[in-house]
C-alpha cells in the first residue's frame, strides 16, 4: 500500500510519464532502448490500472481539488486510457521483433547482390527461362530489386515517392502499436458513465463525439482492410503515428495541465480530448486516401511532407527537413531517370508493364 502523498502522485503524474515513454519507443536508436520504453511503458500501465481500480477519491483527496468533478467519470476515464497505452506497449513490443526479423532478412538479401545479370542459379534450366522472362528489363528488376532491399517492398507507387526524392527506406517497419493506441482511445466509455452520473446534457453532448470517433475508427478499419493495398496500408500506419505523437496527445497533456491547475472544468477537458481524437482520425483518413505518391508530388511542400510522414527514426525526422531531397544522384535514381526519358511514351510503358508488387 502507498502512502496518501503517493497516491496522489501516481494519480496525477501518469499522463506526464507516458508520453516520454512512447517518444522513446519511437525515436530510440536501438533495440535495446526501444525494449526499455515498452516494458516500462507496460508495467506502468497495468500498475496504474491496478491502482485506480482501488483507490478511493478520499485518498487522492479528490474532493478538494476537483469539487466539481464527477469521480466516477473521471476514473472510468483514466482507466480507459490506461488501457489503451497498456496494448500500445505491448503491441509495440512485438512490432519491435517483426521489425528486427525483417532487418535481418534484408541484409541477408543485400549480403552478396549487384545486379540480376551477375546472380546465380542452382538450375541452368531455371536460369535460362528467368533470362528469357527479364528480357532487356535488367534495369527494371535491379530497380525493383533495390526498392525491396531498401524498403521491405516494391510497388509503382513506392518507386514513384522514391523518384520524388523521398527516402522509403525500411518502409514496412511500423506495426499497429498506434492502431491499437488510437482505436482504445475511440471507445465509447466515459459518456455512459456521465449520463448514469446526472449531468445528461453533457453526457448527450459527450456521448455524440464520442460516437462519432468511434465510428470514424471503424472506417479506417475498413478502409484498412477492403480497400487499401499493401503499400497503403503501412503508410496509413504511419500517418497514424504521427498524427497521434503531434495532433492528439500533446493537446491533451496540456488540457490536463490546465484542469490540474483548475483553469478548466473536467467537462471541457473530456470534451475538447474527445474532439482532438475526433481530428486525429479525420487526419488519417484524409492523408490515407490521398496516398504517399500523390503527397510526395505536391508543390513546394509535397517531398517534405511524405519525408515527415515516412520518418522513422531521429535521422527520418531530420531527412524530411533537409535541403537537398534524398536519392538525388544516387545509382538507383540515376538509372530510373534514364529509362524514364528513353522515350516520349516511357512513363505510360511503365504503367502498362510495371513489374507486380513484391513482398518479402
Amino acid at each position: 500500500s502507498l502512502c496518501p502523498w503517493g497516491r496522489t502522485f501516481i494519480f496525477y503524474a501518469f499522463g506526464f510519464t507516458t508520453y516520454p515513454l512512447i517518444l522513446g519507443s519511437v525515436l530510440s536508436s536501438t533495440y535495446t532502448a526501444s525494449r526499455i520504453c515498452n516494458l516500462v511503458g507496460a508495467f506502468w500501465c497495468g500498475y496504474y490500472i491496478v491502482t485506480m481500480k482501488t483507490v478511493t477519491k478520499e485518498q487522492v483527496r479528490f474532493d478538494v481539488l476537483h469539487p466539481d468533478t464527477d469521480w466516477e467519470a473521471w476514473r472510468a476515464s483514466m482507466v480507459q486510457s490506461a488501457s489503451s497505452l497498456l496494448g500500445y506497449f505491448i503491441i509495440g513490443e512485438m512490432d519491435r521483433l517483426i521489425k528486427m526479423a525483417r532487418d535481418h532478412e534484408g541484409e541477408l538479401l543485400s549480403a552478396r547482390y549487384t545486379s540480376v545479370c551477375k546472380a546465380d542459379c542452382t538450375s541452368l534450366t531455371d536460369a535460362e527461362n528467368i533470362r528469357v522472362e527479364i528480357g532487356d528489363q535488367e534495369e527494371e528488376v535491379d530497380s525493383t530489386v533495390r526498392q525491396l532491399i531498401k524498403a521491405g517492398m516494391s510497388s509503382e507507387r513506392l518507386r514513384a515517392t522514391a523518384r520524388c526524392g523521398v527516402d522509403v527506406g525500411h518502409f514496412t517497419s511500423v506495426g499497429f502499436s498506434f492502431a491499437t493506441l488510437m482505436t482504445g482511445d475511440s471507445v465509447p466509455m466515459s459518456s455512459d458513465v456521465m449520463l448514469s452520473s446526472g449531468n445528461q446534457e453533457f453526457g448527450i453532448a459527450l456521448s455524440v463525439l464520442e460516437s462519432l470517433g468511434a465510428f470514424l475508427a471503424c472506417v479506417w478499419v475498413l478502409c484498412w482492410r477492403c480497400c487499401l493495398s499493401p503499400d497503403n496500408q503501412i503508410f496509413s500506419t504511419l500517418v497514424m503515428q504521427k498524427v497521434c505523437l503531434i495532433v492528439q496527445r500533446p493537446p491533451q497533456l496540456v488540457l490536463l495541465v490546465l484542469w490540474q491547475s483548475g483553469r478548466i472544468q473536467a467537462n471541457t477537458y473530456m470534451f475538447v480530448g474527445n474532439s482532438c481524437t475526433v481530428l486525429a482520425w479525420a487526419l488519417v483518413l484524409v492523408l490515407t486516401l490521398a496516398r504517399l505518391d500523390r503527397v510526395a508530388r505536391l508543390p513546394r511542400v509535397g517531398r517534405g511532407l511524405a519525408q515527415f510522414l515516412v520518418a522513422r527514426g531521429r535521422a527520418g525526422f531530420r531527412k524530411a527537413f533537409s535541403a537537398e531531397p534524398v536519392g538525388r544522384g544516387s545509382k538507383e535514381s540515376d538509372s530510373e531517370d534514364e529509362t524514364s526519358s528513353s522515350s516520349p511514351s516511357a512513363s505510360d510503358a511503365e504503367d502498362e508493364e510495371a513489374p507486380p508488387e513484391v513482398e518479402p
